[in-house]
């Protein structure tokens, strides 16, 4: 770099608590930032590449159809890029062009959303195309139906899909089954570092397993505030730090986790927990 280069940029001391992007959640109200360091960014990649999860290998193509300013994308790009992979981008993302790239790019593994899962699961040309490398597809950004993601699975002959499950503030990914986990229907177990809890949202108490209520969750990567809104962050974080999600879910005996809908759009009906997933769902059946 030349010298008259140099007072281009303003020299900073970079540490693992230096802020690496300030994401920009857009509610109905508001913008809020949050804060999200480089720690958090290299803790969430390191939590994903153990060997229990079946990581993206050197050499390995990876495919990503997600945007890299969502967290999920952003947190994708690193971790393929950390583990040695050879990343794939695209820039527009159709039903036809993703069923088509991941058969002529030889992928291996892939990270997708939901409705990418729907497009593959009803796509008619699927089942006729060859995809022998493909081994592996991490789902997130929004609950799946189970169903829909068996019948994906078949027509990709895919012998790893699991759901796995985080957001912005939690600074990316916090949980995931191990690899060939056939629990589709779990976004997995909490990740080495990570801690849960389960509250019942009208009596704040600690729900027993199989009994939905508030997800809670604590962990190293967790973003400590929204950049300069101390309003905001006193009414994310409980007393003890643990970040409210405003998702429902539960945990079974096992210690998996099950996420039903955000608490805001779910409604009781004769006893029964329904949300929009559960119309979706439906909908999807009927052609609709």
């Amino acid at each position: 770099m030349r010298s008259d280069e140099e007072k281009l940029f303003k020299k900073c001391k970079m540490t693992q608590q230096t802020q690496s992007e300030n994401p920009y959640l857009c509610y109905t109200t508001t913008i809020q930032a949050a804060e999200i360091s480089h720690k958090s960014f290299i803790i969430n990649i390191q939590q994903m590449s153990l060997p229990l999860y079946g990581p993206v290998q050197p050499r390995e193509r990876f495919l990503l159809p997600l945007s890299i300013s969502h967290i999920f994308g952003a947190i994708s790009a690193y971790y393929a890029l950390m583990n040695g992979a050879t990343i794939y981008m695209m820039s527009k993302v159709t039903p036809k062009a993703l069923g088509e790239n991941l058969v002529k790019l030889s992928i291996n593994v892939s990270h997708l959303t939901p409705a990418m899962i729907m497009w593959l699961a009803a796509d008619t040309t699927t089942e006729n195309m060859q995809m022998n490398s493909l081994r592996s597809i991490l789902v997130a950004g929004a609950p799946i139906d189970s169903n829909l993601a068996y019948v994906a699975k078949r027509k990709l002959s895919v012998k790893d899909m699991r759901q796995t499950y985080g957001m912005t503030e939690l600074g990316g990914l916090c949980t995931l089954a191990h690899y060939e986990c056939d629990k589709i229907e779990t976004v997995g177990a909490p990740l080495p570092g990570m801690l849960f809890k389960i509250m019942n949202w009208e009596t704040k108490q600690l729900c027993p397993p199989r009994t939905p209520g508030h997800l809670m969750v604590l962990g190293p990567q967790v973003m400590p505030s929204y950049y300069k809104n101390p309003k905001a962050t006193g009414e994310l974080l409980d007393p003890s730090g643990y970040v409210k999600t405003g998702d429902a879910a539960f945990y079974d005996e096992t210690g998996h986790i099950y996420v039903l809908d955000r608490i805001k759009d779910i409604i009781k009906y004769k006893g029964t927990l329904v949300g929009p997933q559960f119309f979706l769902k439906n909908d999807f059946k009927h052609g609709v």
